[in-house]
């Protein structure tokens, strides 16, 4: 896919993933009218340096450590202001949304599977999470892009909502969401923009 194919899959993604991630009292409708220009796209094991830079530049203190990154200190009237931040540098800096597709080869959609169960669902217990134990690989397959599919990470991201523990989830998110972070590999490589 082209740069440009990749930014229209990553455009009409935005205001579902807006409303995912989105906490009760926090509504990112007006940055997604705003339609953020997409600087690039990057991998998942670039995320935590290329989200802390973008932060960093906002006025948030962050630093990678070798499980993921560090907030630090950030005051509760904050808060809000950071997640915006974070999915702002998120529209910016956006990653693979091929990832997403509903129809890639089988051997893509084994090894997700695969990750999923063996690497992202342990995590996220591990975490304290209470996710739904996996299907089976063909009632996954079947369920996938439905709303009965099961993404150990999306199951995270809705019992963190329904707790109020989204800044939670997000330092975790980048150490459990072993799906993504190593589907990397099995993708074509990134298209850079143009110049």
């Amino acid at each position: 896919m082209t740069f440009e194919e990749l930014v229209e899959l990553e455009l009409q993604d935005r205001e579902r993933r807006a409303a995912e991630l989105a906490l009760p009292e926090l509504s990112f409708d007006h940055l997604v009218e705003k339609e953020v220009e997409v600087v690039r796209f990057i991998y998942w094991r670039e995320y935590d340096e290329v989200m802390t830079e973008c932060l960093n530049d906002q006025g948030f203190d962050l630093e990678v450590v070798d499980n993921g990154v560090t907030y630090g200190y950030l005051p509760e009237d904050q808060q809000l202001a950071a997640q915006e931040a974070n999915f702002l540098c998120r529209m910016k800096y956006p990653t693979d949304p091929r990832n997403a597709q509903l129809d890639p080869p089988d051997e893509q959609r084994r090894e997700q599977y695969r990750l999923a169960v063996e690497e992202s669902y342990p995590c996220w217990i591990e975490a304290g999470f209470e996710i739904p134990e996996p299907p089976t690989y063909e009632t996954w397959l079947a369920n996938s892009g439905t709303d009965e599919g099961w993404i150990p990470t999306s199951e995270a991201a809705a019992e963190a909502r329904r707790e109020g523990s989204l800044a939670e989830f997000y330092k975790l998110e980048p150490i459990c969401n072993a799906v993504a972070y190593n589907f990397d590999s099995v993708m074509p490589p990134l298209p850079e923009p143009p110049d």
